[in-house]
């Protein structure tokens, strides 16, 4: 009945267009988030503005669609500052008066690629040929049957994103089963119960919430580097190599896959976002962390902008998105300016509100940005450095991702009254 049209990626706040499709007999559109209404849309065209808000946190933005005698017909949603596909794409129905499905229309949206490798109909398994406009023709589907419209959308990099209309007889609007991945700090791992131990420990807005599975799984560490921190760390490497026969505690376990991301954005090819360098995600070599870092260096970003807070929230976002234990580390050079969008407090409760564990490393002593991330770890020295390195494995080998039944937001979960050795990681 209701779809939207208008995707918002990346670091949502402000004012922002929304535009949705309706079918059937839809008299008023109503957009809320988080259950408070925004804004009413009482005819075609079905658009409208939004105000998200200042605040930089998740949330759940929804488009409802009633009748004239103010009945629900159906809902759309989608989750603003929360880990998201790099390609989204929705499949939307096309009816005749009598309410049955004659043909559908691919709506996809990106930050990054202006447009697919290639798109692919299925009707019930069988290739659908489609117009230039990314539609298909269904008059031919029968309509006291179920049928199965799936559409394969391909993009660079191997991004392949998938969705499925389904309709005719039988046919039932919710089939799928979502899980929340949720990161917790375990006192003792190896007393840790299993998941049908778990009965009690955690609810959401009040209410109990089912435990399907719990894991350790690989750890992601999101480390946020700008250019100026070069030499510093170079000199840091330098003197860990001066005392190579000793144990180098910064090399991390075999479990633990860490990312670079740089602090100067290229603007998005679709003209919606900022984006930031990464480096493909590797473990730590024999030499430890200090190495890999200082090899690490976008070379073709050295100039431009810094917006340092902006790419550690970015970071925030791809450790979640990863779904598995996760700490977003920043190092921090003699540079002080930061043109970005948000603020280092902001971005540091927006992290708390992703679960996200935020660690800041000083490798100048003293830096001008230290005052504003603070809590700071200064480490001008090898015995500081491999003594921080250690606490964040520590950190990472005490996390346990919990997988609960239905979709959460992060901040809506508490835990419950059963709940005994662990702590919601913040």
């Amino acid at each position: 009945m209701i779809h939207f049209l208008s995707f918002l990626v990346g670091l949502v706040v402000g004012v922002h267009p929304i535009e949705v499709a309706v079918t059937g007999p839809v008299a008023r559109v109503e957009i809320r988030l988080d259950g408070e209404a925004l804004a009413q849309i009482k005819g075609r065209p079905w658009r409208t503005k939004v105000d998200i808000g200042p605040t930089l946190k998740p949330a759940l933005l929804e488009a409802l669609a009633f009748d004239t005698d103010g009945r629900l017909l159906g809902r759309d949603r989608q989750w603003l500052n929360m880990p998201r596909p790099r390609a989204e794409a929705v499949v939307i129905p096309r009816l005749d008066e009598d309410g049955l499905v004659i043909g559908a229309h691919l709506q996809w949206n990106s930050a990054e690629f202006l447009k697919p490798k290639a798109v692919n109909f299925r009707l019930d398994g069988k290739p659908l040929s489609h117009n230039s406009d990314l539609s298909v023709d269904l008059h031919g589907a029968d309509p006291s049957t179920l049928h199965i419209l799936d559409v394969e959308i391909r993009f660079p990099d191997h991004i392949v994103v998938r969705e499925q209309l389904v309709f005719g007889k039988g046919y039932s609007s919710d089939l799928s089963l979502h899980l929340t991945a949720l990161p917790v700090v375990v006192d003792d791992p190896a007393a840790f119960p299993p998941s049908d131990g778990l009965k009690g420990w955690f609810e959401a807005r009040g209410k109990p919430i089912e435990v399907a599975d719990v894991e350790k799984g690989k750890a992601q560490l999101v480390i946020v580097r700008g250019s100026s921190v070069d030499n510093h760390l170079k000199a840091l490497e330098l003197k860990l190599e001066e005392n190579a026969e000793k144990d180098r505690s910064d090399r991390l376990k075999a479990d633990v896959f860490f990312r670079v991301i740089g602090t100067i954005p290229t603007g998005g090819p679709r003209g919606n976002a900022r984006l930031f360098p990464f480096s493909q995600p590797k473990t730590v070599g024999r030499k430890g962390l200090a190495d890999e870092l200082e090899k690490a260096r976008f070379g073709d970003l050295q100039f431009g902008l810094h917006r340092r807070a902006d790419a550690v929230a970015l970071a925030g976002l791809e450790a979640a998105g990863s779904n598995q234990r996760r700490i977003v580390l920043l190092i921090l050079g003699p540079e002080s300016n930061d043109s970005s969008a948000h603020s280092p407090a902001a971005v540091r409760s927006y992290l708390e509100a992703l679960r996200v564990p935020l660690f800041v490393f000083d490798v100048a002593g003293d830096s001008p940005a230290s005052e504003a991330w603070r809590p700071v770890d200064e480490v001008i020295d090898p015995l500081r450095w491999l003594s921080s390195v250690q606490w964040l494995q520590e950190d990472l080998d005490s996390q346990r991702i919990v997988w609960l039944i239905g979709r959460h937001l992060p901040g809506d979960i508490t835990l419950g009254p059963k709940a005994e050795g662990i702590e919601l990681v913040r």
